[in-house]
């Protein structure tokens, strides 16, 4: 099952604070490609050097078991306080840009010398494999392309990690960044073109 929430260290190990409150639970790292030690040395600030995760994890008996990492980031950014429903959220440094994507509209935005937004109705993905590619339109007259691959990416000026990296495409330029899915989706299954 998927659930959002921050870990840190317990008495005896790993535990985890789900956003939607309860009591907090023993949490067993069984992720094959990264530990969530390493990254709470990585990203846990603050005195309780927590960190936010969004991840897949699996009950067992008294505790849970994490198999799967979708993002995890330090404990002072926006987590469980972020919009879950989204079906993606990428963005990319030097320069910066940020994509949302939902059933009903994609939101570009990039920062070059102004700050630049574009909305695209009815985003639908062609998916192969672990990519997921969207056709969006055009902006400014150029062909605007995300696309989104299975593949663990870290950005580059936080350190934050995610479970896809990201490229977007504006006309011939090329953009690369971090991606990672929203809550409603266990695991992504982009709608196919008709």
């Amino acid at each position: 099952m998927r659930m959002r929430g921050h870990v840190g260290h317990g008495g005896q190990g790993l535990v985890f604070q789900s956003c939607s409150a309860g009591a907090p639970e023993q949490l067993q790292d069984g992720l094959s490609d990264i530990s969530l030690v390493e990254l709470l040395g990585e990203l846990g600030l603050g005195e309780d050097r927590n960190i936010f995760v969004d991840l897949v994890v699996q009950q067992q008996e008294g505790s849970l078991k994490a198999t799967k990492l979708i993002h995890a980031a330090h404990g002072e950014t926006k987590g469980c306080d972020e919009d879950p429903e989204l079906l993606w959220k990428a963005n990319g440094n030097e320069p910066f840009w940020s994509a949302q994507v939902d059933v009903e509209e994609a939101r570009i935005s990039r920062l070059a010398e102004t700050t630049r937004e574009w909305r695209f109705s009815n985003p639908v993905a062609e998916s192969q494999g672990e990519l997921w590619r969207y056709s969006l339109g055009e902006a400014d007259g150029e062909p605007v392309l995300l696309e989104l691959r299975r593949n663990a990416c870290r950005d580059s000026m936080s350190g934050h990690y995610f479970a896809y990296g990201a490229v977007l495409r504006i006309g011939e330029e090329q953009l690369t960044g971090c991606a990672r899915t929203g809550r409603a989706l266990a695991d992504p299954a982009p709608k196919a073109r008709p």
